[in-house]
């Protein structure tokens, strides 16, 4: 991973599911670059252990455990921004939850989690942080391949994650006079716990040689959260950037090793 030190040095960033996969690597991604690091999750242990193993590289990592598919979860997380640090610069939306079956064959309550976890955890978001955030400051929200391409058993999830990207550029033309910036991400096939679970049990060229390109790597993704996060975004605002290797636009195995990673 290539680190640009000091890039964040003194802002206070929050990444939500920062506890695995793409968050964790988010979150260390911050933490090397300066930045102080609040971690929420549900996920107890595991946001314990990326707090601790960055606090003994010499980073600051701090640990909220809350639920943000949840109002009072947002109301935890705002509260303890505001108690401990007065103020926030970055928020990484990027707390997810999974598909949860057949369109026909969703219950209620399970599209009303969905669409709670994904994207209305992104209003909410902007709700209770935006009063945070007087300096001004990057809002980057994870949306997904399954909001553009869509997968038998994932419609709620894509639905949702359809939604993150256009919430988001709504968010971007009303925070813009505050000088905030809201812009999001959909991933390819990132090698997070969940996908490398799948190409352990097919092999990983046999994965990819279906995929059309190789997987990305959780850090590949992080550098492009951090890059929008940063000042060298300065001037992009209500993006979506897709990070996927060629893969939307039809790559062919032949770039499997592009990029070297």
């Amino acid at each position: 991973m290539v680190e640009d030190a000091g890039r964040f040095d003194g802002r206070v960033v929050l990444v939500t599911g920062g506890a695995r996969g793409i968050g964790e690597a988010t979150v260390r991604r911050f933490a090397s670059e300066g930045a102080i690091v609040v971690l929420a999750d549900i996920n107890v242990d595991g946001a314990a252990s990326v707090a601790a193993s960055e606090t003994h590289a010499g980073h600051r990592v701090e640990v909220c455990i809350a639920d943000i598919g949840t109002e009072a979860g947002w109301a935890i997380v705002a509260a303890q921004l505001r108690d401990t640090h007065g103020r926030l610069d970055v928020v990484v939306n990027n707390a997810t939850g999974p598909a949860v079956g057949p369109v026909l064959a969703i219950p209620e309550q399970g599209w009303q989690q969905t669409f709670d976890t994904n994207v209305t955890a992104v209003w909410r978001s902007a709700k209770a942080l935006v009063p945070l955030m007087t300096d001004g400051g990057a809002m980057v929200n994870l949306s997904s391949n399954a909001a553009i391409r869509a997968t038998p058993g994932s419609s709620a999830y894509g639905a949702a994650k359809a939604a993150v990207i256009s919430l988001t550029r709504s968010l971007a033309v009303e925070l813009a006079p505050m000088r905030i910036r809201a812009n999001s991400i959909t991933p390819g096939v990132i090698l997070s716990p969940m996908i490398q679970q799948t190409v352990d049990q097919v092999g990983r060229e046999r994965f990819e040689r279906g995929l059309g390109t190789r997987c990305g790597a959780t850090d590949e993704l992080a550098s492009v959260v951090a890059f929008l996060a940063s000042d060298d975004a300065s001037y992009v605002n209500g993006e979506n950037i897709t990070v996927d290797g060629g893969w939307f636009a039809g790559a062919s195995a032949s770039s499997l090793s592009f990029g070297g990673a």
